[in-house]
Order: C-alpha cells, then structure tokens, then sequence
C-alpha cells in the first residue's frame, strides 16, 4: 500500500527505497521456503554405501510372496518397494524379471524367480554386501548383446548397459562398464567397442 501510494505521488526516492525493502523482505521468505522445500525431500533409499538392510528387504519380500500367491496385482507396488532396497546390486535383474512376469499376469513364474531370489540372497550369508563376484551365467549373455548393439551403432545398447552395470558393481570391471556407457551416450561407439574389447579379456581371464 505504502508503495503503491508512493507510485502515484511519482516519488523516485521512496519508491527505490521500498522497493530495496521488498527485494529484501522477498529473499527472506524464499530461503526459508527452499530450506522447509530441502527439508522435506524424500531420502534415497536402496543400498547406499554398499549396505543391504536384509530385516526390510525379508519383510517386503514375504509381503511381495503372499501378493503373488493371490494373484494380486498391486504386487507391482511391492515389487518396486523391493528394488529400491536391492538398488545398486545384481538382484535388479531378477527383480526386473519378476515385474515382467507380473505384467504378463504370469504370478506363478515370478513365484519362482522371487524364491530364487531369496535363495540368491541367502547364500550370501548376511548379506551384507554388493557381490564382488562375477556371475557370469548373468554376465556374458548381456556383454555379448551389447556387442552386436555398439557393432551396429544402436543406441539401444545402453538399456543392455543398465543390465549389465549392476552386475558389475563393486568389481575391477565397474570403471570400464562406466566409461562404455559414457561413450555410448556421447556416440562413441567406436571407442566403446574398444574398451568392450577390454572388458570381454577380462571376463575370459576370469572364467
């Protein structure tokens, strides 16, 4: 109102003043709302910092088990309650699996692929890890597909590539998987047929 009254009397002086004022009144009220906005960010779940929380992990997975059994659809939901926690480990593929299963209302085969998983899970003792070992059986079907992918320069190489970056998780094999998806995002496809080559010597060392 002051301002406004100020406008009408032309009054240069106390107008820049109240504006300074307002400017100033303005910033105030926007840092506290960007800080109440931060505040009330979801936090990330899944398995940062290498860590699987197997209490939470086994109680959504009991709950996903007795959905499927029902043949209920809104196992989806649990589904990706489940994958957030296994987030940054090879059990993404299964679970991936499991979803496409669902999809197909085929309840029984993602049955299946869960028990699997829970035995997966369970031979790795606590399970408290991101699975340094390769799994090759997972591991060379997909490196041999994103062969033929950058060989013919398909930027669909890259959906093989977030299979196959899980898997390589916590290896010596994570920095090169990386620097491929980097290269096939830049259209590098050459030089990410390189370092596949790379990758490809080193996996048949390891076997």
């Amino acid at each position: 109102m002051v301002l406004e009254k100020a406008c009408e009397k032309q009054e240069s002086s106390q107008i820049s003043q109240l504006l300074e004022q307002v400017v100033a009144d303005l910033a105030t009220v926007l840092t506290g709302l960007e800080a109440l906005s931060n505040n009330n960010k979801p936090k990330a779940s899944g398995s940062s910092g290498g860590l699987l929380d197997r209490e939470k992990i086994d109680l959504v997975s009991k709950r996903l088990k007795t959905l499927l059994e029902d043949d209920d659809i809104d196992s989806l939901l649990a589904i990706e309650e489940l994958s957030d926690l296994l987030a940054g480990t090879k059990y993404l593929l299964q679970m991936k699996q499991v979803t496409q299963q669902v999809n197909g209302y085929d309840f029984e085969s993602a049955l299946e692929i869960l028990d699997q998983l829970q035995i997966d899970l369970d031979s790795t003792g606590s399970g408290n890890n991101k699975e340094n070992a390769l799994d090759l059986k997972l591991i060379n079907p997909l490196v041999k597909q994103l062969r033929e992918y950058i060989s013919e320069d398909d930027i669909l190489s890259l959906e093989v590539m977030e299979e196959l970056l899980p898997l390589l998780s916590g290896t010596d094999l994570e920095k090169r998987a990386n620097r491929i998806a980097d290269m096939i995002n830049g259209y590098d496809f050459e030089g990410a047929l390189e370092t596949l080559a790379e990758l490809e010597s080193v996996l048949q060392e390891t076997a």
